[in-house]
């Protein structure tokens, strides 16, 4: 059938010989070779010899068949591709966001929270590994002196604790995962912070916050001692007013071990000994670049909510059993007070005396 067809559509009068295992044409009667060469347009070696006397027939060779089939195509219309769309520049979000099945306001059974736990460790997982592979390539930019991102500084902050918790951690995914809740609640800290749910940012918050308590009462006892009252570090201008003076608990070199000693575990350093004043140097000199970069790409307003109780942890802001909006106002007023983070060392450790006498109350302007 496909046979009689192509010979039709080439304009060859076909005979008995279709029914032959090899197809066979021949030009119409009183039509001359050069006539039928001249009309298909086919070159004569691939018409093959033709005799008068004999019953003469013309081979269908691969030619006959590839001059029907681009005979038979239609013209293709190439229409040109519009433009991709310019997509919006969007702002920097901050840490990517995954899908956590403890955050607030979620309705799952017990079957979508299995799941969303496996996804969500096993995407933790993923991250800290695309994380530890790209913090080297991170710092290099940083001694370059190149411009980075929040997300990029605190990828290199938190890459070196996490690359120990790696180890346990990933342990207990690949050979006993059913014990990964239990192991958690136990030793909270084993968990690398890309896979920390909200409600074990939250429990870990809540525990230091019962220890900022006590603190706090020691630090109203303190500052009484020294002449102080707690309305002095309830404004700006009193807090100012501070760091003008020339006082000992206000400066890391001459402040007391006790005083030292309650800052630390206020801000929850653990460190022992006489290194106190360097860590509390370190993690401030962190607030400092990390406030600048918060106000640099106005991230205050967009950080998710478990990265938000970890930006007011660091600053020794309360944030477990409190509201959203209070934390972001809380946030604010650090960001006010140290000027969003061009404020030097020496005078960010009133600020932080500021927290150790108002704890979950915040600075008025």
């Amino acid at each position: 059938m496909y046979r009689r067809a192509l010979l039709q559509t080439l304009g060859f009068t076909a005979d008995r010989s279709l029914l032959l295992p090899t197809t066979f044409v021949r030009p119409r009667i009183g039509q001359s070779l050069a006539t039928f060469q001249q009309q298909r347009g086919i070159a004569a070696y691939t018409l093959g010899p033709l005799f008068p006397k004999q019953h003469r027939y013309l081979p269908v060779t691969h030619a006959l068949r590839h001059y029907a089939t681009q005979r038979r195509k239609k013209p293709v219309v190439t229409t040109p591709s519009p433009p991709p769309p310019v997509q919006q520049q969007q702002q920097q979000q901050p840490l990517s966001t995954r899908n956590d099945p403890t955050l607030p306001g979620q309705t799952l059974t017990f079957i979508q929270k299995i799941k969303g736990f496996v996804s969500f460790y096993k995407s933790g997982l993923k991250e800290l590994i695309s994380n530890l592979r790209a913090a080297s390539a991170i710092r290099t930019r940083i001694e370059n002196g190149q411009a980075i991102t929040r997300d990029e500084y605190q990828i290199v902050r938190r890459s070196p604790s996490d690359k120990l918790r790696l180890i346990p951690f990933g342990f207990l995914v690949l050979v006993i995962p059913e014990l990964i809740p239990l192991t958690i609640w136990l030793f909270p800290n084993m968990c690398p912070t890309t896979c920390r749910t909200f409600s074990q940012v939250v429990k870990m918050a809540k525990k230091q916050d019962e220890i900022r308590q006590n603190i706090h009462i020691l630090a109203l006892e303190r500052i009484q001692l020294l002449g102080l009252s707690p309305e002095e570090f309830m404004r700006d201008a009193g807090i100012a007013s501070l760091q003008q003076r020339n006082m000992d608990i206000f400066s890391l070199e001459r402040a007391s071990g006790s005083d030292l000693q309650m800052l630390c575990a206020f801000m929850g350093i653990s460190v022992k000994g006489g290194a106190r004043a360097e860590a509390l140097r370190q993690h401030l000199e962190y607030l400092r670049h990390d406030d600048q970069l918060l106000v640099r790409d106005k991230l205050v307003d967009l950080l998710g909510l478990s990265e938000l109780h970890r930006a007011c942890q660091e600053r020794g802001i309360p944030s477990a059993g409190y509201s959203e909006d209070h934390l972001r106002i809380a946030l604010h007023s650090w960001m006010r007070q140290s000027a969003g983070g061009k404020a030097d060392i020496a005078s960010l450790v009133p600020i932080v005396w500021s927290r150790l006498v108002l704890l979950q109350n915040c600075v008025k302007e």
